[in-house]
């Protein structure tokens, strides 16, 4: 069952957010401006909400699925390390 949310599991939790900046597929995203908007995660310091799932990037005030449980695949915008 493929689909283009990059998550295939069907008892997965997907939430609709609406995006507080530009949001890359499969990010990290964090509580944005407000609380039903989210912004891709910059540093370690802020709780995670989910994972951005596989669309096209999105632009200030567009709708975002993140994934809030289960597995999601993740791409990092830098340089990680092993135990990082």
């Amino acid at each position: 069952m493929a689909d283009n949310t990059g998550y295939r599991h069907p008892k997965a939790l997907i939430s609709t957010f609406i995006s507080d900046s530009v949001i890359s597929p499969k990010r990290i995203v964090v509580v944005g401006g407000a609380d039903d908007k989210v912004l891709e995660a910059a540093n370690a310091t802020a709780l995670p909400v989910g994972v951005s799932t596989n669309t096209a990037d999105t632009v200030d005030l567009d709708n975002v699925d993140v994934v809030r449980s289960g597995q999601a695949e993740v791409t990092f915008g830098g340089t990680v390390g092993a135990f990082d």
